[in-house]
């Protein structure tokens, strides 16, 4: 195990960063940074882009939302359960970023930037939480 003083801080910065790309998602169709060409808009059109009718983002900020306040109450006030929710979220998360991955790689042929870096975002979380020891 590697001992981390700031583990907390990381994975708080590395959940705001997937908040702000997931924002930065809902306003893309309005924006059009990422251009019509892009790999962005291959994979916003195809039938992964929604979960129960719903797209992915507005899961992405309620969830990242919802882990930075789960992080910050976790290092004002340290709980067992605090800590559970943050593990288990954790694990969900990266098992949905890599079926994500699978999906642009190999289904869709296309890779959104944003999307690269919100999964990206939380399997380096995965690996700062389950290679650290605990604070």
């Amino acid at each position: 195990m590697i001992k981390l003083k700031y583990k907390y801080q990381i994975l708080k910065i590395l959940f705001l960063i997937a908040l702000v790309t997931s924002v930065a998602m809902s306003l893309e169709e309005k924006t059009g940074f990422c251009g019509i060409e892009s790999g962005c808009e291959k994979v916003e059109n195809t039938i992964y882009a929604k979960t129960f009718g719903i797209a992915n983002y507005w899961f992405g900020i309620a969830i990242f939302a919802f882990l930075v306040a789960l992080i910050d109450s976790h290092i004002e006030k340290p709980s067992k359960h605090g800590e559970e929710v943050l593990k288990w979220s954790i694990i969900i998360g990266s098992i949905i970023s890599l079926y994500f991955l699978y999906l642009q790689q190999y289904i869709i042929h296309a890779y959104c930037k944003y999307c690269i870096v919100i999964d990206t975002s939380l399997i380096i979380a995965t690996v700062i939480y389950f290679l650290t020891e605990k604070n």
